[in-house]
């Protein structure tokens, strides 16, 4: 999933969908957050968001300044209701999965570097980086995605993921604004 489409996504279906609580606002970001945090890699090095991710209720309670668990069941239930998650208990704990946005982002399953599997959100199609105006949920901008060959050559060039990640958004930038100069207004 990619933060931001969802973000700005969630935001657009607010317009949309108006008298949510503060509360209910402060949850799903709270959850994309801790989805975001959740990230694993497969053995490519590619990152992936899981489908189900673990979320520790007194984390959540304190994020949203809420006291009672029954005001976190209260508006969980709206975010199901509304289909913006799903909800799951486990053993000791609490799991959830964002409903994406994109409707282009599906699950598949990865091999970890463990050798275990795991269901994980992925973009569907081999254009569906591409961004698309029609296929575009919220009508923005997303900047376009990195072939392989230019994602090896910074892999080369920046080993740390952190500035490798800075390297990718910054070429991804320069690509846009590349194919926004020849645009015609």
């Amino acid at each position: 999933m990619n933060l931001l489409t969802e973000f700005l996504a969630f935001f657009a279906w607010l317009s949309r969908h108006p008298k949510r609580a503060l509360e209910y606002k402060g949850f799903w970001v709270y959850l994309l957050y801790q989805n975001n945090q959740s990230a694993v890699r497969d053995a490519a090095g590619d990152w992936h968001w899981p489908v189900w991710f673990e979320v520790d209720n007194p984390g959540l309670k304190a994020f949203l300044n809420l006291e009672d668990r029954r005001q976190i069941a209260y508006y969980r239930g709206r975010l199901i209701r509304d289909g913006r998650i799903d909800y799951r208990k486990t053993g000791g704990g609490y799991q959830y999965a964002l409903k994406p946005f994109d409707h282009k982002t599906v699950q598949t399953a990865i091999r970890l570097e463990d050798h275990t599997s795991l269901s994980v959100w992925t973009t569907a199609g081999d254009k569906a980086a591409r961004p698309v105006k029609d296929h575009n949920p919220c009508g923005f901008w997303i900047p376009p995605a990195l072939s392989e060959e230019e994602r090896r050559a910074l892999a080369l060039k920046y080993p740390d993921d952190v500035q490798r990640f800075w390297a990718e958004q910054a070429l991804r930038e320069q690509k846009a604004r590349e194919e926004e100069e020849k645009w015609a207004y």
